[in-house]
């Protein structure tokens, strides 16, 4: 917890493919007291493959202070469950925008959009048209493009701003590893904070 000082909330998306359905899953979260901070939904952009019949998006929102306990909590029912991603998964984190500069915090994540693509998968980069890169300097012109254009599916999301008052990061691949989910959450709530 002393990763993350701020009383900030986070935001993960985690999809994924599963073994099992999703009344599993609910009852699993429950006994694992996670139940408070997560949503359970079907994921249709996503496709079954063999046993893995089930395709789910876990929606989480925790305070940066329990973070790294309860998304272990969640991790290890989603393990238990036979879970598993491929390259149409995709893991978002939506970073609180509430308590801070919101010009600032995108600025300095679209400067450090190399780096993070470069952390990624070739498949999500630009050609991935659920996480294209953003070529707005500032926050306000992205947000109007993307008014404009009505499109979330950019790397970094300005329209959540307008729904959630966050900045979606949308760039990570799918993963259901709890050490990749924490590192890129401290990652980016560096980037966020950056002087």
């Amino acid at each position: 917890s002393d990763l993350f000082p701020s009383q900030d909330n986070l935001g993960l998306e985690i999809e994924f493919m599963c073994t099992k359905d999703k009344k599993f899953l609910a009852l699993e979260l429950v006994a694992a007291n996670v139940q408070n901070y997560v949503t359970l939904k079907d994921d249709g952009s996503l496709r079954t493959e063999g046993e893995y019949k089930y395709t789910h998006e876990l929606v989480v929102c925790v305070p940066e202070s329990e973070c790294n306990t309860i998304v272990k909590r969640i991790i290890e029912v989603l393990d238990r469950a036979g879970s598993k991603v491929n390259n149409k998964c995709g893991f978002h984190v939506h970073l609180d925008m509430r308590n801070r500069d919101v010009n600032k915090s995108y600025n300095n994540l679209y400067k450090s959009q190399n780096i993070l693509y470069a952390m990624n998968p070739a498949n999500r980069t630009e050609s991935n048209g659920y996480s294209k890169r953003v070529t707005w300097d500032t926050f306000k012109e992205a947000f109007d493009a993307n008014v404009n254009n009505g499109s979330r599916y950019y790397g970094i999301n300005t329209l959540a701003y307008n729904k959630h008052k966050t900045l979606e990061v949308r760039l990570h691949s799918g993963t259901t590893n709890f050490n990749k989910i924490m590192n890129w959450v401290v990652i980016l709530t560096c980037y966020r904070d950056w002087e």
